[in-house]
């Protein structure tokens, strides 16, 4: 009983979170670890790629090292991800994503640089990627390593690109020279005049958002 309501009350007040409830307090009132999960849940379930950036941006690092851990469990527990894409891992795919999984920390995600942090973006994530290339396809590696999208929801890879014009005075919204850019018509990440964000483009979130993407 208290299992449900505790996931009915989440339920509750991500839905007032997501449509401006005025219930401050109340959210307010909650558990840090509660707070966390609902502040996850409204990224996740915001369907502008835009303003899910800038709602990326605003969490914690731990919030963000859960956001991407919660998503591999979810996917390595029944190896389905995003159905309505077809994808269901084979024992290769599933591999390199537990690797992945078990190598991510919270210290990745601080915005501070450390050695941990260098290490993992400049020498891990190109070997990483280099081998996932082999075992999953473009749309594959988008989806699940560079969109911060929800396992087993019916997006679409189409529905999570950003449908902006490039050079317009925007925030940018993709990072220049990433394996995965915008996709779906808007393949290439160009120079822009675009308000540059950190930590909410490329590989796992990880790298500043510095252009926009071409139509």
């Amino acid at each position: 009983m208290k299992q449900f309501l505790t996931k009915n009350l989440i339920l509750t007040l991500t839905i007032c979170l997501m449509t401006s409830c005025s219930e401050d307090s109340t959210v307010e009132s909650l558990p840090v670890s509660i707070k966390s999960q609902l502040k996850i849940s409204k990224v996740l379930g915001e369907k502008n790629e835009e303003n899910q950036k800038i709602a990326y941006v605003l969490l914690s690092s731990e919030e963000k090292y859960s956001l991407w851990s919660n998503k591999y469990d979810e996917l390595l527990n029944d190896r389905t991800h995003l159905k309505s894409q077809g994808i269901i891992l084979n024992d290769e795919q599933q591999e390199l994503i537990e690797e992945l999984k078990n190598k991510i920390t919270k210290k990745i995600f601080e915005d501070k640089d450390s050695d941990e942090k260098a290490y993992f973006k400049n020498i891990y994530t190109p070997d990483f990627l280099k081998r996932a290339k082999k075992d999953f396809t473009k749309e594959q590696l988008g989806i699940i390593f560079f969109k911060l999208s929800a396992p087993n929801s019916n997006t679409t890879l189409k529905q999570l690109s950003t449908s902006r014009i490039a050079n317009s005075e925007e925030n940018c919204d993709c990072n220049i020279g990433a394996i995965f850019t915008c996709q779906w018509g808007a393949d290439r990440c160009n120079e822009a005049s675009c308000e540059i964000k950190s930590n909410a483009c490329g590989f796992l979130g990880l790298w500043e958002c510095n252009g926009m993407c071409a139509f």
